[in-house]
């Protein structure tokens, strides 16, 4: 009798465990959307470090709007709301380039131009101008000329 109540008692926390495990791999991606939003009101409000904050919430979601990258990178690069750091703010364009964003990698360039957080390299800016250009920044395509 108590091997079937144990039997019984296993294959319910089996099916319990499988229905947890089920339930785990339907976790929802986390969308950065909601951080970069509330980050952009903060900034507007005139409150930079939570701004920063926020950016980095949404930098570290599953889904990172390009733009948080850029503007995270920018707060860096000015040491607004953070400690200036331009070797953080190269990595962080440096994202919101292979993002897609234009700027992102026009910013890139300019550091690798002006030795900010990077060593200085002339034929890497160049690469990441004729990137930027490549999405539509005019001011790189000039410069890529």
């Amino acid at each position: 009798m108590k091997i079937k109540q144990l039997t019984i008692l296993s294959l319910c926390l089996s099916s319990l465990f499988l229905a947890a495990c089920a339930t785990t791999n339907n976790i929802q991606p986390v969308n950065g959307d909601e951080f970069f939003n509330q980050a952009v009101e903060a900034y507007q409000n005139g409150n930079s470090a939570l701004a920063v904050q926020l950016f980095e919430k949404a930098c570290n979601a599953d889904i990172v709007p390009s733009a948080a990258y850029f503007n995270l990178g920018m707060l860096y690069f000015s040491g607004d709301g953070v400690e200036k750091n331009y070797q953080k703010s190269a990595q962080l364009f440096e994202k919101a380039c292979e993002a897609g964003m234009a700027d992102g990698c026009y910013n890139l360039a300019e550091q690798y131009l002006r030795a900010e957080g990077v060593e200085r390299n002339v034929t890497t800016a160049e690469k990441y101008f004729k990137k930027s250009c490549e999405k539509g920044n005019q001011d790189a395509c000039d410069l890529a000329k």
